[in-house]
């Protein structure tokens, strides 16, 4: 059975942009740089957009910049040392009965999931609980189906449900939240990896921004973390090496 939680991939340079929410043209490289800056939250110190950064922008006019650049192994393990991802985790919080899974929300509907089937079959799914998301007021559940799995997000206002292809990742400063996923179905290299990012307001989750990847070998999920509120630290199995990456948001 092929479970969201053992999906593995790995990152290149090459990056493809598109977006569920249709982009407008437009991926391109910075070429003229303006005063835009962020700040990084290890250093407080303002960094500028790079000159080697891309772009994709999307229907609604949002625009996302980002920069992929190497990383040192230690860079890389002192980063996943320090990351928490700040789900309160309990699985006991939300017992099921018969195979049904009860969310209480205070839009005053309760989400509700139900088991079907055994171990396999096309029918077959099965729902677990893991745990709450403070910051942006989402449970997270893991769905296993008989040939995929996923997380799924369940707002606890509204009951509103979003499908993601592993962890959810939320920067340190509750700014984004990102997730990583297969770029579907995929035997030969070089494979396509998706990363969906969304940008929270107010901690409201919004609607993801998505980028899509070339890769040519492997890298698990699992191990991907932040390393401030505004970088990504990737880890990839090349042959039989490791090689270490950090995206960077603007």
């Amino acid at each position: 059975m092929k479970n969201a939680l053992c999906i593995t991939t790995a990152l290149s340079v090459l990056f493809l942009c598109s977006c569920n929410r249709k982009p407008e043209n437009t991926t391109g490289n910075a070429v003229q740089v303006d005063s835009s800056a962020t700040v990084d939250i290890t250093t407080e110190s303002v960094q500028e957009i790079p000159e080697n950064a891309q772009f994709v922008t999307f229907e609604n006019g949002d625009t996302l910049w980002y920069a992929l650049s190497e990383m040192t192994e230690g860079e890389f393990e002192e980063a996943h040392q320090q990351y928490n991802d700040k789900i309160e985790r309990d699985t006991g919080a939300h017992p099921k009965t018969n195979g049904r899974l009860e969310l209480k929300t205070t839009a005053g509907q309760p989400f509700v999931t139900q088991d079907v089937g055994q171990t396999d079959g096309d029918a077959y799914e099965h729902y677990e609980y893991v745990g709450f998301l403070p910051p942006v007021n989402q449970y997270v559940l893991i769905m296993t189906l008989y040939e995929d799995g996923a997380f799924l997000l369940i707002d606890r206002k509204t009951g509103q449900k979003r499908r993601l292809g592993d962890t959810p990742l939320l920067s340190p400063r509750n700014t984004w939240l990102a997730t990583f996923d297969f770029g579907g179905y995929q035997t030969d290299p070089p494979y396509v990896m998706n990363l969906s990012v969304y940008k929270i307001a107010k901690g409201d989750l919004g609607e993801p921004m998505l980028l899509e990847f070339e890769i040519p070998g492997y890298c698990n999920f699992n191990t991907n973390c932040w390393k401030n509120d505004h970088t990504l630290a990737l880890k990839m199995e090349l042959g039989r090496e490791n090689v270490y990456r950090r995206l960077r948001l603007y």
